[in-house]
């Protein structure tokens, strides 16, 4: 009975072990995002508005640190806006920046992370760039302008394979330059792959 007793606390030690030396390795394998790691985003946005063919593409690289990541950005962007007519102006902007998103909230082995930030850009917003405006509607719009601004932003990670991961947000850039708008928020959603 005492050597029962014995073998008996003694596989029990040896399966916590072997459990406990196996499952250190296993949750840092297993963690979708390191410090210093490199990450590449392609994302689709789209004026929260939804009006159809307003949409904008960024391409975004960046580096987790060990509470979120920074990120520097190109940027494109075709809108419309109405005017006091049945009428709409083209504009499209074409930016770069940067920022940082902390990570509010996340999974322990980081499938899901949900960020919050913003960053700054500057670019140029081009008004009506194909001259498709009639002759018989004025504005006092310029061709175009430089502008610059900041960007808040919320983000969710999430990732479907080991490397890749899908994002859905929400931002709103504030022009501080723009004739036409000052403020324009935007949904985004696109894909991540570590590098």
């Amino acid at each position: 009975m005492h050597i029962s007793k014995f073998i008996g606390v003694g596989i029990v030690t040896s399966i916590l072990s072997v459990i406990l030396f196996l499952s250190q390795p296993c949750q840092a394998k297993a963690q979708r995002t390191m410090n210093g790691q490199s990450i590449l985003t392609a994302e689709v946005t789209a004026l929260a508005a939804m009006r159809p063919g307003d949409f904008g593409i960024n391409i975004d690289y960046g580096q987790y640190l060990l509470s979120g990541y920074w990120y520097c950005s190109l940027a494109g962007e075709h809108n419309r806006i109405a005017t006091t007519t049945s009428y709409s102006i083209r504009y499209m902007d074409a930016c770069a920046g940067g920022g940082y998103l902390h990570r509010v909230l996340a999974s322990r082995s980081r499938v899901f992370g949900l960020y919050a930030g913003g960053g700054a850009f500057i670019g140029y917003e081009f008004i009506d760039p194909m001259n498709e405006r009639p002759s018989n509607i004025s504005t006092s719009l310029p061709g175009g302008c430089f502008q610059y601004g900041i960007i808040p932003e919320v983000e969710i990670e999430i990732f479907i394979l080991r490397k890749t991961a899908l994002t859905i947000g929400a931002d709103s850039p504030i022009y501080f330059t723009s004739p036409l708008r000052k403020i324009r928020p935007r949904l985004k959603a696109g894909i991540r792959v570590n590098i």
